[in-house]
């Protein structure tokens, strides 16, 4: 039975959030939640409860990374023990930017071709393309669509998991083109993404707006702290914008996006932002609002 709700949860606010240094020297499975992010995951979970009737019940799905984790056991805090299962499934996993990062001037050089070249194509040296993290994304609903033909499902589904990867799954499910992903924005630490079942047509339609990428004068883009990171972006020309200052959201796409969307403090990161760096903001950017259409699988 196919669950009622699917709902994609990015993990709460990492170490990497904070200090994109700790790649250096610590693993990237092995990064760990900030006391924010703990706010953000319990914060989390109490929206899940919200959003669940009282006779369902809960399959997670969750990235075996420390930080999905972490995030999955305060989030679960919120809901009765005996109404929800857990599996973990590496398949979920972050996209792999090799083993331990190099200096950040090269991690700048590689990101900033990366944002050139296209980052569903272009694979981070030693490790993987957006294009490799969606053929495994492809086996995993595979998998799940394999699962869903049990009568005894969970009405709900929920994966714990990353920013890119969550992209990359509503790619895949609605089979969006690629341009359509590349003008996809990241997804902010605990921010929810809803699929919800049509019962008449047993489709999914995507409940919750993403932002969209305006345009600039020169093509393509990134974020400085790419799927790790929520609030530092760069133009292809090396210019730096801030969350809230250069941005607008996608207007057609179902649903509604409101704060309750967005579990973190964007002044704060802002800020952060714009003392860890030394690019600094000397041109105005004028950005144009887009739309994503939505075919539904």
């Amino acid at each position: 039975m196919r669950p009622r709700l699917i709902i994609l949860v990015r993990h709460g606010q990492s170490e990497a959030n904070v200090d994109i240094s700790i790649h250096r020297t610590v693993p990237d499975h092995k990064i760990k939640l900030t006391q924010l992010g703990v706010e953000q995951a319990i914060k989390a979970g109490s929206r899940l409860n919200e959003l669940l009737k009282p006779e369902d019940t809960v399959q997670f799905y969750v990235s075996p990374y420390l930080r999905t984790r972490q995030t999955f056991e305060y989030m679960s805090k919120a809901l009765d023990k005996g109404r929800w299962r857990y599996y973990e499934e590496p398949r979920l996993r972050e996209q792999d930017w090799g083993n331990f990062q190099g200096p950040l001037k090269e991690m700048a050089r590689i990101k900033m071709e990366r944002a050139s070249y296209g980052h569903f194509f272009y694979r981070i040296p030693n490790g993987e393309s957006g294009a490799d993290v969606y053929d495994r994304i492809s086996t995993f609903q595979e998998t799940l669509h394999r699962a869903f033909a049990s009568p005894n499902f969970p009405s709900v589904l929920v994966i714990v998991t990353h920013g890119l990867l969550s992209r990359l799954f509503v790619m895949r499910w609605f089979h969006w083109s690629v341009e359509e992903f590349e003008s996809l924005e990241n997804l902010r630490c605990c921010e929810f993404v809803i699929m919800e079942k049509n019962e008449e047509t047993n489709k999914y339609k995507l409940k919750t707006k993403f932002r969209k990428w305006s345009n600039f004068e020169s093509p393509g883009h990134f974020d400085d702290d790419d799927d790790e990171g929520n609030n530092k972006y760069l133009t292809p020309n090396g210019k730096r914008f801030l969350n809230g200052h250069s941005r607008s959201y996608s207007a057609d796409t179902g649903g509604e996006f409101s704060s309750e969307d967005v579990m973190g403090d964007t002044s704060e990161s802002d800020e952060r932002s714009a003392n860890s760096s030394s690019i600094s903001i000397n041109e105005e950017i004028v950005l144009k609002t887009e739309v994503i259409e939505v075919n539904n699988e």
